[in-house]
C-alpha cells in the first residue's frame, strides 16, 4: 500500500479455492480435482479464516476461483456461509 502511486489504490489478492461443507469434504474434493497445493481449501470457517489473513494484511478485495466452478453450491457457500464468517472475523479483529 505504501508504494502505491495512484489514489485511490485497491489492494487485491486472488487464488484458487476448494469449498465444501466441512474441511474433510474439501480435502477430499481437492484430491479429486487435483487442486494446486496452494489452493485455499476447507469448509466455511477455515476458508474465512484464510481470507481474513489477507484482509488483515491489507487486501481490499479477494478474487476466488473455485476449482469446480460449474458447481452452483460454491456461490451459495460464499454468500451464505463464508461472507458472514469473514465479517465476524473482521469485527473481532477490529475489537468490535
Amino acid at each position: 500500500r505504501r508504494a502505491a502511486v495512484r489514489t485511490p489504490f485497491a489492494c487485491t489478492w486472488g487464488a484458487l479455492v476448494v469449498l465444501a461443507g466441512d474441511d474433510t469434504a474439501a480435502t477430499e474434493k481437492a484430491q479429486r480435482f487435483r487442486a494446486h497445493p496452494g489452493a485455499v481449501t476447507g469448509g466455511p470457517e477455515r476458508v474465512a479464516a484464510a481470507l481474513d489473513g489477507y484482509a488483515a494484511a491489507g487486501a481490499d478485495w479477494v478474487i476466488l476461483g473455485p476449482v469446480d466452478s460449474s458447481d452452483p453450491q460454491n456461490a451459495t457457500r460464499l454468500g451464505e456461509q463464508i461472507a458472514p464468517a469473514l465479517r465476524r472475523l473482521a469485527t473481532t479483529r477490529r475489537g468490535g
